[in-house]
């Protein structure tokens, strides 16, 4: 008889017959099976080079993502400012006069807690008690309240909350745009401005300003100036491991010392006067963590970026409102936002 399995081989049969053990992929075993072919896999080096690959291309897009990021936080930051300008405006249109930086009579408040109508803050405006200190525990709740334009993105960290004692222990939300209150009597006396000069600026102590005080225009004096980060304490990029001020604390917003003198700091960042302007220290100076410069605002509404490098004494005389100084165009930095038109906070 013959045999079935060797005729259909000699008839060229494909018919796939039992896997049989040393047989090639693709060929005919003698004993009439066929092997399927064997599929080519990825080699470790085509791994390692898949793996490299995407590191590099992470790698090269990392920068990029990270300039992205800081270019975000830094128009938000910037919109922040612009949406506090016009709280201020708003709030000199109604009263005819800008918000004093602080107040002393009869109670301690500063000069946030004034315009939070302005803000549409009108609810938590209505749960701050003015009768008593700002720091008063009757306050505890609604200076504790965070107000998220009154943060800069780019000063972020976990658990930043300012607390401290003053006339009372507190714990308050914090504020990164300060008054820019006056120029410290300290420059007058080492010598390096006359001693005739008029200090104030826009926001003053314990007094209100109007409009035709501000005789240096108000598109060229100063309003608030970003100082980030606080309470913590920087100096340069180095986060002092203190807290600033110590016990008394600072940076709520509803503090009633929330403003800065211009005064300039000295190389090391820690003493004054000295010529370095700004993102030398968060410690009563310009400060942002925004590549280059600080954003501040200006009386009539707008927001400039200060460079790293801007001169001491264009700083001071765009702090001082009745001095007469004439900055040339681009002096105080460049305008990332221009002033509002008129109708836009007389809504």
């Amino acid at each position: 008889m013959n045999n079935p399995m060797s005729l259909a081989v000699l008839a060229g049969s494909t018919e796939r017959g039992p896997q049989m053990p040393g047989c090639r992929g693709g060929e005919i075993c003698r004993h009439g099976a066929r092997r399927a072919p064997r599929r080519p896999g990825i080699t470790q080096l085509d791994a390692a080079l898949l793996v490299a690959g995407i590191l590099v291309g992470l790698a090269l897009l990392m920068p990029v993502l990270q300039a992205s990021q800081a270019s975000a936080r830094r128009r938000s930051c910037t919109d922040h400012l612009r949406r506090i300008g016009l709280a201020v405006i708003r709030y000199c249109e109604q009263h005819n006069r800008f918000p004093a930086v602080n107040t002393r009579v009869p109670k301690r408040h500063g000069w946030a807690a004034q315009v939070l109508p302005q803000l549409d803050q009108q609810q938590l405006y209505e749960r701050y008690d003015f009768s008593v200190d700002w720091c008063d525990p009757i306050n505890a709740a609604p200076i504790a309240t965070t107000v998220p334009f009154f943060e800069c993105p780019a000063a972020s960290y976990p658990g930043r909350m300012a607390s401290g004692a003053t006339r009372h222990p507190y714990r308050g939300a914090v504020l990164d745009y300060l008054a820019t209150n006056r120029v410290s009597p300290r420059v007058v006396a080492e010598g390096w401005f006359p001693r005739e000069t008029h200090l104030k600026g826009i926001l003053s102590r314990a007094e209100w300003c109007h409009p035709s005080e501000v005789r240096d225009g108000l598109s060229q004096t100063t309003l608030l100036a970003e100082v980030a980060g606080t309470p913590a304490k920087y100096v340069f990029r180095d986060r002092d491991p203190e807290p600033m001020y110590g016990d008394r604390g600072f940076g709520a917003w509803a503090d009633a010392g929330i403003y800065i003198q211009g005064h300039g700091h000295q190389p090391d960042g820690r003493r004054w006067p000295g010529r370095c302007t700004v993102n030398c220290t968060n410690d009563d100076a310009i400060y942002s963590f925004h590549r280059g410069g600080a954003n501040v605002l200006m009386g009539d509404g707008a927001v400039r970026f200060l460079s790293e490098e801007l001169d001491l004494f264009v700083l001071l005389a765009g702090i001082t409102r009745a001095n007469g100084e004439l900055l040339a165009a681009g002096d105080l930095g460049c305008a990332v936002i221009g002033a509002p038109p008129a109708d836009e906070f007389l809504e």
